[in-house]
């Protein structure tokens, strides 16, 4: 594959147009420099295992990939989405389990107060081995996000921070 060189550019009028096809050579180089990478990206949402009016707190998925691994992959995982009452607390736990080559079991649980109606998660799987692995490892334990309970009266309030 070349550049263009228009012929202003040289002193004796040589020029070369442009080339727009790729030489089995260049798409071999092409293959070499640039080898396909087994990663995906995708998404699980509460609401593909019950209805948003149906809260509740155990929330598991389980998801197949679309290609197995030769082996477990990594996973960088995160949230993109909670709907919460709010008459409880922000407690959400995202987490992996199971993972194998061909599938995984990910989870969106709260606990206590908390009320749960929808939460979604998107994640991106690098196979194992991959030089450009972000995830650098399996993640089983994943995000806790949490606030601190909520009080409904000025009584609840810690005792060295009431009025007198």
């Amino acid at each position: 594959m070349e550049y263009p060189v228009p012929a202003n550019l040289t002193t004796n009028g040589f020029t070369i147009g442009w080339n727009r096809v790729l030489s089995d050579g260049d798409k071999a180089f092409i293959r070499e420099m640039y080898p396909p990478r087994q990663t995906d990206k995708n998404l699980f949402n509460t609401q593909e295992i019950r209805q948003w009016y149906e809260p509740r707190s155990q929330n598991p998925g389980q998801i197949v990939f679309a290609n197995p691994y030769p082996q477990p992959p990594s996973l960088a995982i995160g949230v993109n989405s909670m709907d919460l009452s709010e008459n409880g607390g922000i407690r959400l736990n995202v987490f992996v389990n199971k993972l194998l080559n061909d599938s995984f079991r990910i989870h969106l649980d709260c606990w206590a107060d908390t009320i749960l109606y929808s939460a979604g998660a998107a994640w991106l799987e690098v196979a194992a081995g991959d030089p450009d692995n972000g995830a650098r490892k399996n993640i089983t334990h994943g995000i806790n996000l949490k606030s601190p309970p909520r009080r409904t009266s000025p009584s609840q309030a810690p005792t060295a921070h009431r009025r007198r």
